[in-house]
């Protein structure tokens, strides 16, 4: 192929890319389903205008490591301990038996034992990307639905790395290696050592490359790492993709974890899209349209399977019935780690051509019903996450698993924003309020927002004070306040405890009782509008700052 027409291919293959995302979001599917569909579209069982290239290949595997770089990032240590043991338990018995009866099904109607367990390792596992987007959209991550949800996500994307090892070590032939146990030691030693120096190493090296402030040069350190500690798996005899997820989880731990994230997002973004182009450019609709009926009754078994399978493991650890129910619907579609486990077993020889491509296609038919199965599941649950007024037994079973999280006391015009932020970074939050119609309408919205007299120690107890990271008082009582706050560092001494005051004399004297710190309502207003007129008058906004920050550092200081 010469230089000319391969760079053609390219183009189309970007521009396909660029058009699909769009049309995507019109007609409201995942971008996931528009990038397959796109790969179908432009390869060579659709129009053929792209022959799959070795350089679309070759960035598809990239596609492939950074995926896996980005769910290495996401479970740090730190996140991983947040995840309450019942529903751990959920997660790891969900991925067992839903694999175990989807092999046992398949194998029942004829199907060879290694086929049957591949693709029961890919159906067993529901889409992180779509779900985590339908909630974020929502609102409800921190609303014990999203929490579990995505604590059984983040457990299924733990067992991505050992079912595609346990895929490559199958091999072509079907048969696993006759020295198993050595390969396997093998490769635990040199996980061991990747680890042991990658702790070591990529610390300081970020430490000194952050020092030179640079954006474009952390992208490109991130990069290095990345690719580096990749190439290094593959060199001792691993896979890149088991790389990628081990760089991940090293600079999951380090302060520069939410800096690389936003940094490689456009690089990791582009690189998934042409992953899932390529996808879609290597199925063959063929043997799904040839048989209608039994491509439509594996989807609805496959649904069917999953949500049976998860509602019932979800009751036997403590869920109750309704949030079981929709569990059940909304994680009942296969993911996107199934393309890559079935793309991987179609390139190794162990899965045949017309299976996969019929997996790959149940995959993306599952997805793309996913909004509706999870709306149908919000109305056979009963909806028991939007309960406007639950007694402190039913806040205290809806708060039960939150821990390190941050309470708003009042869900007034402050205490909207404050939640509003924190949740927007991810930081695990719950507001109370007494006033049931803004309660409702919060709820309605998909606010984490509970129905609750803040100032009452039951309730504080109810949603979880004593495992709490901090408490924000936006409460407009000037004349209890005091109290509140004496209140409560007395019975959460551990509490960090944040207070709106009237002004700098006020929150010095919440300070005095207790209160971590606090923010003088007119104080803080007159300096932001002071600022605002120094940057409309020609000041820098980084000199505007500075005044601010030093008139606001000598003010507190002389405040008796």
């Amino acid at each position: 192929m010469s230089a000319d027409h391969a760079l053609l291919q390219v183009i189309i293959f970007l521009a396909a890319i660029a058009f699909v995302v769009p049309v995507a979001r019109r007609l409201n599917l995942a971008p996931i389903l528009g990038y397959l569909a796109a790969g179908l579209a432009i390869g060579p069982y659709g129009f053929a205008l792209v022959q799959d290239s070795h350089v679309i290949h070759w960035l598809a595997e990239l596609g492939v490591v950074f995926l896996l770089f980005a769910v290495g990032l996401e479970l740090s240590l730190t996140r991983l301990r947040t995840i309450p043991p019942a529903v751990l338990a959920l997660g790891l018995l969900q991925i067992f038996v839903t694999l175990g009866v989807i092999a046992a099904g398949l194998w029942l109607i004829g199907t060879d034992p290694v086929t049957a367990l591949i693709l029961g390792a890919g159906f067993c596992l529901s889409s992180t990307a779509l779900v985590a987007l339908m909630l974020s959209e929502r609102g409800e991550i921190f609303l014990r639905f999203g929490r579990i949800a995505i604590a059984i996500l983040l457990v299924q994307d733990l067992a991505v790395v050992p079912f595609v090892i346990a895929v490559q070590m199958v091999g072509g032939d079907g048969a696993m290696s006759a020295n198993l146990w050595v390969d396997l030691a093998a490769a635990a030693a040199a996980l061991l050592a990747i680890v042991l120096a990658g702790r070591l190493l990529v610390p300081r090296v970020l430490r000194v490359v952050a020092q030179g402030r640079s954006t474009e040069v952390m992208i490109a350190a991130t990069l290095v790492i990345v690719l580096g500690v990749s190439w290094l798996a593959d060199a001792v005899g691993l896979s890149m993709i088991l790389g990628a997820f081990l760089a991940g989880v090293l600079l999951a731990d380090t302060e520069y974890r939410h800096s690389i994230e936003a940094d490689v997002e456009p690089v990791r973004g582009i690189l998934m899209a042409v992953f899932f182009v390529s996808v879609g450019m290597r199925v063959d609709p063929g043997p799904a349209l040839a048989e209608p009926l039994i491509f439509v009754l594996g989807i609805l078994t496959l649904l069917a399977v999953k949500a049976a399978l998860i509602f019932v493991l979800a009751r036997l650890t403590g869920v109750t019935g309704g949030l079981a129910m929709r569990l059940g619907f909304t994680l009942s579609q296969a993911g996107e780690f199934g393309f890559i486990l079935f793309g991987l077993a179609l390139s190794l020889g162990v899965l045949p051509g017309p299976v996969a491509q019929f997996a790959i296609l149940t995959i993306a038919a599952t997805m793309a019903v996913t909004p509706f199965l999870d709306q149908l599941g919000q109305r056979l649950g009963g909806d028991l996450d939007r309960r406007l007024e639950p007694g402190l037994d039913d806040l205290e079973t809806e708060t039960a698993d939150l821990s390190d999280h941050v309470i708003v006391a009042g869900f007034g015009r402050v205490g909207h924003t404050v939640t509003q932020l924190l949740a927007d970074q991810k930081i695990p939050v719950i507001a109370l309020d007494v006033d049931a119609s803004d309660v409702r309408l919060a709820r309605q919205r998909g606010q984490p927002v509970y129905f609750g007299d803040a100032m009452r120690p039951d309730v504080l107890r109810a949603v979880g004070a004593e495992r709490a990271r901090a408490i924000v008082v936006t409460l407009d009582r000037t004349h209890t306040l005091e109290r509140f706050v004496a209140m409560l560092r007395w019975r959460f001494p551990k509490l960090a405890i944040f207070t709106r005051a009237r002004d700098r004399f006020h929150s010095r004297r919440l300070m005095a009782v207790g209160a971590t710190d606090s923010v003088p309502e007119t104080f803080e207003a007159s300096l932001r509008l002071a600022e605002t007129v120094m940057t409309s008058c020609g000041v820098a906004d980084d000199v505007a700052q500075k005044a601010v920050s030093t008139f606001r550092g000598e003010r507190m200081e002389d405040t008796p």
